[in-house]
């Protein structure tokens, strides 16, 4: 065996020819030193032998002035390929000014590999070479960015060419593969929509349909898409009937399954590729089928789990569409479309399970948490996996254990957040065991920290309330629990006054705390003892009024005065409060009835506003209270209301009950009735009372 110093003295010789001046040398001799230089930089010891000798300077004069001879371009590019993946200082090197003689004129190499593609386009070797060596160089960012603002050759147009030249050569089509897929991760969303536009993306799809044995091309290819898949125009022509990726993504999934890299690209693409107008043609095609077994061949693979999971959650709605359709199909026994039981079973939603190992072995990964969550939270939402226990199992953690676990664990990550909270709140609709056994858990306290930490963020506080609405949902919270929700609640309202999402949320929050729904039960047996519950929440109202939690109400009514959900909800706390001591003389200070009745003005057809507007208004009209000018009003909005509803015995007890308070309040309110026909609405209540009475005494 030839031993290392050896190998040095005959590396030493071949530079020294290399270098010498190369007039009448003979092009066979010359090739003879190339290779000779080539098969050193195949032994064991090339990375030491190569590392300090500037080779790549003779080398590249030599390729600069052979620029005509074919056997010298073909093994000198061979040979530089060679020095850039032993030596990884070449690069930099190559990027350096070239000390060359002052008689030879030296293009760049950036200049030089343009320039052999361009011309020996039609010779497969050379371009074979060229290829790989442009791959090579565009490692540097430096030789990447000359090699895209060089004017005289487009570098796209000459990767393009070759492998239009060569559609059966399986390394041109990788070379050029390669070098595509570094050029286009680096132009602009203009020069990727002209890529496409111009068809020159078929070169990409071409080759992935005619190496279907090779998974090294396939990947290569597929790593290609993913920077043309960037603007949203693109994906259209990807997904559109002539270029069809997804049927060639499936076809590769299903002829390698074993190739975890090629699983995790197919599910990372297929991430890309899944908008909304595309979903029944991914879930027609079977993209939740090969997504979900990748996910259980590779449970480790982060990036597939988190590509695949969130792939699964856009298409579960589309899922439960496509297989109700075919079960009907095949109830109504449709046989001209070939719906056997085997297809329709593919359309089921099985990857429950997948969700929770991802949960399980990806805890520090917040894109799997997130992903997996939003997975879980549809599959609940459309009926599946209801059968997941919320009691450990087989050494299996529950789900609303691993839910909550995905919160706390990424409580820096507001994405998760909301995944994991909407999951929860899922399950708990789902499952009403679950909201006790959180509630143990703590998760109250995490969902109002969590609030806290991120202040600033709507999307958080309109989470964390929602999931408080539904955690205390039917039952009666204790002092200090309700002091810290409520508290939270109403600084989340404060920091997003403008935020009509966050009011919603917060005013429904809040309305479970003061005004609990004690008709609920459950687990058989009442949730709270009401003489206790009386007195907390007693103490929690009054402290709201003191620390003016009716301002905030009252101006969020006011501010959003367009919206039905957020005035009648907004008009329920309020009823809820007015009963405080002290709270209907603050309420009425700030204009409370103006505000009612502005509302009544906005909602004539709105039963439930009529309904909470009335009720806050028998404990707003009092003596003490009632402006003599907003009688005449009041009169007319709610003689308007009792007529709208003459034929609803509880509005109309609701509107009577107004007016005789506005009657006992103020002694001209009574003629202001009169002029709006109250006496008649009366009247005509007792008419209709009598005849009601006849008609069930004859009968």
């Amino acid at each position: 065996m030839v031993d290392k110093e050896e190998l040095e003295l005959t590396l030493k010789k071949l530079v020294v020819r290399l270098k010498t001046s190369q007039e009448h040398r003979q092009l066979h001799t010359l090739v003879q030193i190339i290779q000779d230089l080539l098969f050193l930089a195949h032994t064991d010891y090339a990375a030491e032998l190569f590392e300090d000798k500037d080779v790549h300077q003779p080398l590249m004069l030599v390729l600069s002035s052979y620029s005509n001879s074919k056997g010298v371009q073909q093994v000198g590019w061979s040979l530089l390929c060679r020095l850039i993946e032993v030596c990884p200082s070449m690069l930099e090197r190559l990027t350096r000014p070239l000390q060359a003689a002052a008689d030879w004129e030296v293009l760049g190499v950036h200049q030089q590999i343009l320039k052999v593609l361009a011309q020996y386009g039609s010779d497969c070797r050379v371009t074979m070479v060229g290829l790989r060596a442009l791959a090579l160089l565009l490692r540097s960012d430096r030789l990447l960015l000359l090699v895209l603002e060089e004017e005289e050759e487009d570098v796209l147009g000459l990767v393009v060419q070759a492998m239009k030249m060569f559609p059966t050569s399986e390394e041109v089509q990788l070379q050029g593969c390669a070098a595509l897929q570094t050029l286009l991760e680096s132009v602009s969303d203009e020069h990727l929509l002209e890529f496409v536009e111009n068809q020159d993306h078929g070169v990409v799809l071409a080759a992935l349909q005619s190496f279907t044995d090779s998974p090294p091309l396939l990947l290569q290819a597929m790593k290609v898409l993913f920077p043309l898949a960037r603007p949203g125009s693109n994906v259209e022509i990807l997904m559109s009937g002539g270029a069809r990726c997804y049927s060639v993504l499936i076809a590769v999934m299903d002829t390698f399954p074993e190739v975890e890299e090629l699983q995790e690209t197919a599910c990372c693409l297929f991430r890309k590729f899944t908008l909304e107008s595309y979903y029944n043609i991914l879930v027609v095609n079977g993209v939740q089928r090969v997504t979900v077994r990748a996910c259980q061949a590779f449970p480790e693979n982060a990036n597939l789990q988190a590509a695949a999971l969130s792939c699964l959650a856009d298409l579960t709605a589309t899922v439960v569409q496509n297989r109700a359709v075919a079960e009907q199909g095949l109830e109504e026994g449709e046989e001209e479309e070939n719906r056997g039981r085997e297809e329709v079973e593919d359309m089921g939603l099985g990857w429950m399970e997948v969700c929770c190992t991802a949960l399980e072995l990806h805890a520090a990964e917040p894109a799997v948490q997130e992903a997996a969550c939003w997975a879980i939270h549809n599959l609940l939402l459309h009926g599946a996996g209801l059968s997941h226990s919320v009691e450990e199992q087989d050494g299996r953690t529950p789900i609303h254990r691993q839910l909550m676990a995905a919160m706390l664990l990424h409580s820096s990550s507001p994405q998760v957040f909301k995944a994991a909270t909407s999951a929860i709140a899922t399950l708990i609709m789902h499952n009403s065991k679950t909201r006790s056994l959180l509630l143990s858990g703590g998760l109250h306290v995490n969902l109002v920290e969590m609030m806290k930490r991120f202040s600033t963020l709507a999307e958080v506080s309109v989470s964390a309330c929602e999931l408080l609405r539904l955690l205390f949902q039917g039952r009666t919270a204790s002092l200090d629990e309700l002091n810290m929700a409520v508290g939270q609640i109403l600084n989340a309202m404060k920091a997003h006054n403008f935020q009509p999402e966050v009011q919603l949320a917060a005013l429904q929050a809040s309305l479970v705390f003061l005004c609990p729904d004690r008709s609920l039960r459950q687990h058989g047996v009442s949730v709270a003892d009401p003489d206790t519950a009386d007195v907390s929440l007693k103490v929690l109202k009054n402290q709201c009024v003191v620390e003016g939690a009716h301002t905030v109400y009252l101006e969020t009514l006011n501010r959003f005065i367009s919206s039905v959900s957020i005035q009648t909800c907004g008009l329920k706390v309020l009823s809820a409060l007015a009963d405080c001591s002290g709270a209907v003389d603050l309420l009425c200070q700030q204009g409370a009835i103006d505000t009612v009745l502005h509302t009544l003005q906005m909602f004539p057809m709105e039963r439930e506003i009529h309904y909470w507007s009335l009720t806050l208004l028998c404990y707003l009209v009092s003596k003490k209270k009632l402006s003599r000018m907003i009688v005449p009003v009041l009169a007319s909005v709610l003689v308007a209301s009792i007529k709208q509803y003459r034929d609803d015995q509880e509005m109309l007890l609701k509107g009577f009950q107004v007016a005789l308070r506005m009657m006992d309040a103020c002694s001209e309110a009574a003629a202001y009735l009169q002029r709006e026909n109250f006496d008649r609405q009366i009247f005509q209540q007792f008419r209709e009372e009598s005849s009601d009475q006849t008609n069930r005494t004859v009968s």
